[in-house]
């Protein structure tokens, strides 16, 4: 799904490209009830793989039943929308059809643009590419979240405490995104370009590479 950035006079919008994400949803529809169908009929009066495949046929009937209305407003929308900006501050979805999660430009410690993200956890290691990374301030009326509220608006800890949620933009425009980020948050936020960008959740270090 290919991603992309579209600037106005009154805000930037970074969003993937509709007909790609078309595509997605229905492969993953289809996947789920390809997946779900094939184990009911293995079943052989078995309750379990009933109720396993039951399960999976259910939430790809789901998907293809929200799919017209789903596609009528990415439509709409010209995409499916990532991140919007303005000069009241920045609207976060990081998944596909997710509610939009509002940050005034007051809420927001900083961003950090990165070509590519690392996090190192015990034993595990991890790679994305080209991502913002939303900090969100410690007394911001955002930080108090329960578990459900966290996942509901993808926010996570940073190894040195701090709220952030991240979203992917599109690669090799991270220069333009962010003079654009600083131009409708009046530059009252620090926004960075680092070409890496390291959590180590082992030692609680933060490495930005700018």
């Amino acid at each position: 799904m290919r991603i992309k950035i579209v600037e106005k006079s009154n805000g930037v919008v970074v969003y993937r490209e509709k007909y790609g994400v078309m595509v997605v949803v229905l492969l993953l529809a289809m996947a789920f009830l390809g997946f779900g169908i094939t184990f009911i009929k293995l079943a052989e009066f078995s309750w379990f793989p009933v109720v396993f495949g039951g399960f999976f046929t259910a939430v790809g009937l789901y998907l293809i039943c929200r799919a017209p209305g789903y596609f009528l407003q990415i439509k709409k929308q010209g995409g499916a929308i990532l991140l919007s900006a303005d000069k009241k501050g920045l609207n976060l979805s990081p998944i596909l059809n997710m509610e939009p999660v509002h940050y005034a430009w007051a809420e927001i410690e900083r961003i950090v643009l990165t070509e590519k993200f690392r996090t190192k956890e015990n034993r595990k290691r991890s790679f994305s590419w080209n991502l913002a990374i939303i900090y969100i301030k410690r007394d911001s009326s955002q930080r108090i979240l329960g578990l459900l509220e966290r996942s509901r608006m993808r926010v996570w800890k940073s190894p040195q405490g701090f709220d952030i949620c991240s979203v992917d933009v599109p690669p090799r425009k991270l220069d333009a995104l962010q003079q654009a980020l600083l131009r409708f948050s009046g530059r009252g936020v620090e926004i960075s370009v680092c070409p890496l960008v390291l959590f180590d959740y082992i030692s609680g270090e933060e490495r930005l590479e700018c």
